[in-house]
């Protein structure tokens, strides 16, 4: 049976060719992509189990390896001594520790099989209980050296100015995407017209606010400036997400008595819970990083956020210690790590998920 003339044949063979060649073209571009990317986190892991203080002096592949970087975060004085005296409630502290953020994490992610409520509740509340008591035996054991006291800070500071952004942006965003109501365009057109003026042009009126209010140097008042930062990006963000929202759901709830309210915190908030979980993220990794509003907020040295603390490694003209700059770098990385693990679930399958609920 014939398949085809040789010309068809020979123009088949060209194609096939060329589409093999473009395929091995686009998975090199890929794979350089991923290089040059990952080469930047590879050399800070390097620098940080360098011995020295020395960015440059040991490549990729560090000629002595040594963990004092790491250590040195956490313990003041000698290693050594420090494990000698705190070894026997240290270790088993740390133990106990990780397996129940482990069993906390699996018990979460399959709570759903748990049909009785109560029980579920149990669990969950025993495992964070024995979770908060193992850590305190941990903090306990640990100096008090400035990088956990900077970790806490951002924490303290960055946690609540994530949810006090997300509460501001979800109620805008719900109004902005549902109401008409005189001016709504020209608020639209305001949020887009925010965007276009850097932070540092508001630093002056910033300090001058929180002077007056007596919120300088306070935790509170970084919350509060963080928290309103971020609103016009995000609200647009949520705001076209909402409007994806079919409002069917909602007219089906107001003919079943529901009110406005009702409606938005048990249809439209449990479908937009992708997004949220987005929003918050985003908010949290850009407070969380944030230096230059925090270096004209706070004064104090224990007031420090990670990103004001960190500069202290390397601001020293002759005793810079880019290594330790590096391992304090990977490890203050951890929460982001750890919230985006969380919020993974949420943010993948939330959509399907809240879709399908009735």
């Amino acid at each position: 049976m014939s398949t085809g003339s040789p010309a068809l044949r020979t123009s088949a063979r060209r194609r096939g060719r060329r589409g093999l060649i473009g395929a091995l073209l686009a998975r090199m571009l890929l794979i350089a992509a991923c290089v040059a990317s990952l080469f930047p986190a590879i050399w800070v892991v390097a620098a940080s189990l360098s011995a020295g203080t020395s960015l440059y002096s040991g490549g990729l592949i560090p000629a002595r390896t040594t963990a004092r970087n790491y250590l040195q975060l956490f313990i003041r004085g000698d290693p050594a001594a420090w494990f000698a005296r705190s070894r026997h409630t240290f270790v088993p502290a740390s133990l106990a520790l990780v397996a129940l953020a482990v069993g906390l994490g699996v018990l979460w992610r399959q709570r759903e099989r748990i049909r009785q409520a109560r029980l579920r509740t149990l669990a969950l509340g025993v495992m964070t209980a024995g979770l908060v008591i193992a850590a305190r035996f941990v903090w306990v054991c640990l100096d008090r050296t400035d990088f956990l006291l900077w970790m806490a800070n951002s924490l303290i500071v960055c946690i609540p100015a994530s949810l006090l952004s997300l509460s501001l942006t979800v109620t805008m965003a719900y109004a902005f995407s549902r109401f008409r109501f005189v001016g709504r365009r020209f608020g639209l057109l305001l949020l887009i017209l925010m965007q276009m003026f850097p932070a540092i042009m508001s630093i002056v009126a910033i300090f001058r606010l929180l002077q007056i209010v007596g919120l300088l140097d306070k935790h509170i008042g970084l919350i509060l400036v963080y928290g309103g930062s971020s609103i016009a990006f995000s609200a647009w963000l949520l705001k076209g997400y909402l409007d994806s929202i079919p409002r069917d759901l909602e007219e089906a709830a107001y003919i079943d008595g529901a009110t406005r309210w009702q409606a938005f915190t048990l249809i439209a908030f449990p479908l937009a819970t992708p997004m949220l979980a987005v929003v918050f993220l985003f908010s949290f990794i850009g407070f969380y990083q944030e230096f230059l509003i925090a270096s004209i907020v706070l004064f104090r040295p224990e007031l420090r956020t990670i990103a004001l603390g960190l500069r202290f490694y390397i601001s020293a003209r002759y005793s810079e210690n880019w290594t330790g700059f590096a391992a304090a770098s990977i490890v203050a990385s951890l929460p982001i790590l750890v919230i985006f693990y969380a919020l993974q679930r949420y943010m993948v399958e939330g959509l399907t998920k809240g879709a399908l609920r009735g």
